[in-house]
């Protein structure tokens, strides 16, 4: 799963900055102190180790986790995602599902957060898996009954998607979510 912190559009990860905006020349040497932040022998901008691991800024950044749909009947088989740090909540901003190969029948999923791989419904409830689209949690329309725009998953939970009515097979497509850590 690839994953990285995006912070005012910028994409970092493992302490580098990704996006070609900040790149070679685009910083001067008098905006980085050398320490924390300094400019490599390539040119782009690097974020230098102060204390705070990659992953601990990643998720107080926020970050994108991105991944494949399924084709699966069973709870949570279309997508399964566990937080694995046991001490800490995570908040799933924003989830996009894109079906891009439809089921072979009618089918329908839903999609979010539960303390084991259940099936559960509070971010996308009545997915159409037999329609190739797009679906995100952001706007309303995509809710459903019972959908949210976000939603926390509890340590150890999971970000789960599961078969609603129907069957998954035929069906391809991606997620991606994006998440931050819950504050302490």
């Amino acid at each position: 799963m690839a994953d990285f912190a995006k912070v005012g559009g910028v994409r970092f990860q493992d302490g580098k900055m990704l996006d070609a905006a900040v790149g070679a020349g685009s910083v001067h040497s008098s905006a980085t102190d050398g320490t924390t932040v300094g400019i490599t022998s390539a040119g782009t901008v690097e974020v230098k180790n102060s204390g705070i691991s990659a992953a601990k800024m990643a998720m107080a950044a926020g970050r994108w986790f991105v991944g494949t749909l399924t084709a699966s009947d069973s709870a949570a088989g279309i997508l399964s995602d566990q937080n694995t740090d046991s001490s800490s909540e995570w908040v799933v901003v924003r989830l996009l599902v894109a079906v891009e190969t439809v089921s072979s029948g009618a089918c329908t999923a839903n999609f979010g957060t539960a303390a084991s791989a259940a099936s559960s419904d509070n971010l996308l409830d009545g997915v159409n898996l037999a329609a190739a689209g797009f679906y995100d949690s952001s706007r309303e329309s995509n809710h459903g009954t019972n959908g949210n725009m976000a939603a926390k998953v509890p340590a150890s939970g999971f970000l789960t998607g599961s078969r609603a009515s129907g069957a998954t097979s035929g069906l391809a497509g991606w997620y991606a979510a994006y998440l931050i850590e819950k504050p302490t």
